[in-house]
């Protein structure tokens, strides 16, 4: 018994030191580009970058990618690539065709294969890679008006850039009869409080806003709607031309909408929140 403990312990022991010789440190190369807070839309080319700060007899290098942070898993970009120069210093290059895998956590991994030890480094932060344009998901929790109605936003069309039309905001369910606004921007998801109501604030200022619309449906009820061209109010020729947030913008909107009876200190309740990307 103590000669198959003292074996399997052995066992342990160089397994963990065969795992830990599998990890290269992250030593000796270093990660120049995407290194954190980049935003890459699929298909454009990335020049990724990096340069050696330690020489060593080098064979090759391993690129990957991942989109779920620092840890991985690792989705091989190349292996094997040309070593060129070895000098400390010298910078290396590699074009990336960025895949369509919408994320905000992607790190690139390079690995300096060595006829030796081999080293590694990874982006010091994340970066995004955008959902294609003319895309659109639904985020954040709709407040609960005074009749009990969860305002809700789709889409119709592809929004762009340069189109004078072509691209309606809608929302449903609204608490009938009563006026309303969409209020837009490229900043980023939010969820902050709205009073101390149902409702949240899911669109991160600075925000354009879409100008009042007139309520449809009946009062106390949940049949209310608005729709609005978002494309012939942004396009170059169009009223708005300064809210056009760019091809390539990933923007996030919210309806606004007035609720007087809701019982908490706001008079006014909003939607669940949008986020699309704008085609050229």
């Amino acid at each position: 018994m103590k000669n198959y403990l003292l074996s399997t312990a052995k066992v342990l022991l160089l397994a963990g030191l065969v795992s830990a010789m599998a990890t290269p440190a992250r030593a000796h190369v270093t990660v120049l580009a995407p290194n954190g807070g980049e935003l890459f839309n699929p298909g454009d080319v990335v020049t990724l970058r990096w340069t050696i700060a330690i020489t060593h007899n080098l064979q090759n290098w391993d690129i990957w990618y991942s989109t779920t942070g620092k840890n991985g898993p690792w989705i091989p970009i190349v292996m094997n690539e040309t070593a060129g120069s070895a000098a400390v210093g010298s910078i290396h290059t590699y074009d990336w065709t960025v895949p369509n895998t919408p994320a905000d956590k992607c790190r690139i991994r390079v690995r300096m294969d060595n006829s030796g030890t081999d080293y590694e480094d990874i982006s010091n932060a994340n970066f995004t890679i955008n959902a294609p344009c003319g895309t659109a998901a639904n985020y954040c929790t709709a407040g609960t008006s005074a009749s009990g109605c969860q305002a809700s936003l789709s889409t119709t069309g592809t929004a762009s850039a340069t189109a004078a039309s072509g691209f309606l905001l809608n929302a449903g369910t609204v608490e009938g009869g009563k006026g309303g606004l969409y209020f837009y921007g490229a900043n980023g998801r939010q969820a902050s409080t709205w009073g101390n109501g149902t409702s949240f604030q899911c669109v991160l200022p600075p925000v354009k806003r879409g100008g009042l619309l007139v309520g449809a449906g009946t009062a106390g009820n949940c049949d209310g709607s608005f729709s609005q061209d978002l494309n012939a109010r942004w396009c170059p020729t169009c009223p708005k031309p300064s809210h056009n947030p760019g091809a390539g913008a990933v923007v996030q909107a919210q309806l606004w909408y007035r609720d007087p009876f809701n019982t908490s200190n706001q008079t006014t309740s909003l939607s669940d929140a949008i986020e699309f990307v704008v085609c050229p």
